[in-house]
């Protein structure tokens, strides 16, 4: 492989776990927010959103990484 490739490789890896991470992040603090507008609560539900999307990204990025790893070692045998 290439040094262009696999640095084209290595920045679109790059790119996904971040995008992975950010709408992660969104998804769960606006879903709390919402709930917290419909409920009449104060940002309890934003906070907690936000921390589950963290935890999601995190879980996500992980299985990402996995996955490119065995792909990785599939491709080294």
């Amino acid at each position: 492989m290439s040094v262009i490739r696999q640095a084209a490789t290595f920045f679109g890896l790059i790119i996904q776990l971040g995008l992975t991470m950010v709408v992660s992040i969104f998804i769960g603090y606006y879903a709390g927010a919402y709930l917290d507008r419909l409920l009449g609560l104060s940002t309890i539900l934003s906070i907690v959103g936000a921390i589950i999307g963290i935890a999601a990204g995190f879980w996500a990025s992980y299985r990402l990484i996995l996955h490119i790893m065995s792909d990785a070692d599939k491709q080294n045998r």
